[in-house]
């Protein structure tokens, strides 16, 4: 169901060695780094990633939160949206 979950934080870097600690004790590694911007972490593939806000404002409990749902197709995506 999800394919992958962002969430905003103040300093990438900073955070950047937090995650490589708790995911990597959970088997999880850097996949892909975009510094200063964002770093993102999985097995093989994203699946969570940690940047700066998109709006460029401060990182809060909900700026910078994205959830992404994985979609069989790009015509069911494309369904799903026409319905909403």
């Amino acid at each position: 169901m999800l394919h992958h979950v962002s969430v905003g934080v103040a300093d990438v870097e900073r955070a950047a060695k937090f995650y490589d600690a708790v995911l990597g004790a959970l088997g999880y590694k850097r996949v892909a780094e975009y510094l200063p911007h964002a770093v993102a972490f999985g097995v093989t593939s994203p699946s969570f990633w940690i940047g700066l806000p998109n709006n460029q404002e401060a990182a809060s409990t909900g700026n910078g939160v994205h959830i992404g749902f994985s979609a069989r197709s790009t015509v069911r995506w494309t369904i799903s949206i026409r319905l909403h």
